[in-house]
């Protein structure tokens, strides 16, 4: 099974957004429709706030708790360009996560749907790319291709988390709140009570693999994914 002819031509179209300066940007919004809707959930225009999904970062469980709703995953710029006056006066936070566990979790996450079928683009994708690695090992080895690294990380789930949570041009940060999966409750609480919500929780809606990533890693594999995500490993503070 692999990508249809459309299906990649949508996935190179979604990744030179996260590229666009705001003003191109803009005018995207305007005439692609795959931008043009609100990309504010009903519960974020209620309290104010733009929550900015990053893939495998705890952010199902808390759109669930916090809008009661289903996620997806909106790059900030786009909410920027659809109401930059609203967008300044949005609270905006998001979760952000280890970069060498994050690659670990998104990796067994689509590796479970290899070969499950076309109803889901993850489905497809993971068919696609993962099939001929059945390992984690082989799968951060296969990324010294160039060719292949590009193409892992156009999808959603192994893009850089800056990407999500900046815009292009812009120095200096966007967000006004950075939580971290390595301490979600307590960052979790610090959100809820910054907008006087009381006695939410979180539910574990996605099951991780159970294992410490860091046992999945050989010194190469380190380096390796050290080198792909340095600019998130250098602006989030993270290290193996």
């Amino acid at each position: 099974m692999t990508l249809s002819a459309k299906q990649q031509l949508r996935l190179r179209a979604k990744s030179v957004e996260f590229r666009l300066p705001l003003r191109l940007e803009k005018a995207a919004v305007k005439v692609v429709p795959g931008l043009r809707s609100d990309p504010w959930l009903p519960g974020e225009r209620e309290l104010g706030v733009i929550f900015t999904h990053v893939p495998k970062s705890a952010g199902t469980s808390i759109v669930d708790s916090l809008f009661g709703q289903k996620s997806r995953h909106v790059p900030i710029l786009r909410y920027a360009a659809h109401d930059e006056q609203r967008f300044a006066e949005s609270f905006k936070f998001t979760f952000v996560r280890n970069p060498w566990s994050r690659i670990h979790s998104a990796y067994h996450y689509l590796h479970r749907v290899v070969g499950k079928g076309d109803k889901f683009v993850d489905w497809t994708w993971a068919t696609h790319y993962l099939s001929d690695v059945p390992t984690f090992e082989e799968f951060i080895l296969r990324l010294r291709d160039p060719r292949y690294l590009r193409e892992v990380k156009r999808y959603a789930h192994f893009r850089d988390q800056m990407d999500w949570i900046s815009i292009p041009g812009r120095g200096g940060g966007v967000m006004d709140f950075i939580g971290r999966f390595e301490s979600l409750d307590a960052d979790f609480q610090n959100v809820c009570d910054r907008l006087g919500l009381r006695d939410l929780s979180l539910p574990q809606l996605r099951a991780g693999t159970g294992q410490d990533y860091r046992k999945a890693f050989t010194a190469e594999m380190v380096d390796i994914v050290g080198d792909i995500y340095q600019r998130d490993i250098r602006a989030l503070g993270y290290d193996f």
